[in-house]
């Protein structure tokens, strides 16, 4: 197995559990389990976990931002501190999220030749070689790590001085 390193088998059984389990703990951990959207995002996640998905190397923060391009080749591909076993569909949402909130949330244009989300999903379906399973259960689970994310980031702000709780 060429990532076993990443294997986390005291969080689950599979890849995606791990990454569910271990997103289920860091609510915990930073408070954002008091918000009842994200009690009740968990508790769908969880009752709703697929059994059968596809297991894979998941990038985590798959996103234009972290990638540098040397004229239209990419040369790097940057921040991998959410790398999980969670498989490609986890990146697929990611990525779909993360590129949707950039276009349609900061009013930013979607740049000449980039696609729209129904050609990037035909695109990774050629690519691929098959169709993304669990799609909609991948898009809800990528809301909960940014919105847990969102709690804790004011508090460490604040904590190191960058911002006051008046801001």
């Amino acid at each position: 197995k060429k990532f076993a390193f990443l294997e986390r088998p005291h969080l689950g059984a599979t890849g995606l559990e791990q990454e569910l389990t271990y997103w289920r703990r860091y609510a915990q951990w930073c408070g954002g389990d008091s918000y009842p959207i994200v009690r009740k995002a968990i508790d769908w996640l969880v009752k709703h976990l697929p059994k059968d998905a596809p297991p894979g190397l998941s990038w985590g923060d798959s996103r234009p931002a972290n990638i540098i391009y040397q004229g239209a080749q990419v040369v790097s591909v940057l921040d991998w501190d959410t790398v999980s076993l969670a498989g490609g569909e986890a990146d697929l949402a990611w990525w779909t999220h993360m590129e949707q909130s950039s276009t349609s949330m900061r009013g930013v244009r979607r740049p000449a030749g980039w696609g729209a989300p129904s050609e990037m999903l035909a695109l990774w379906q050629e690519v691929s070689g098959r169709r993304p399973q669990f799609l909609d259960w991948h898009l809800v689970f990528t809301a909960q790590p940014q919105r847990v994310i969102m709690v804790r980031l004011p508090a460490m702000l604040c904590a190191s001085g960058a911002i006051t709780p008046a801001q």
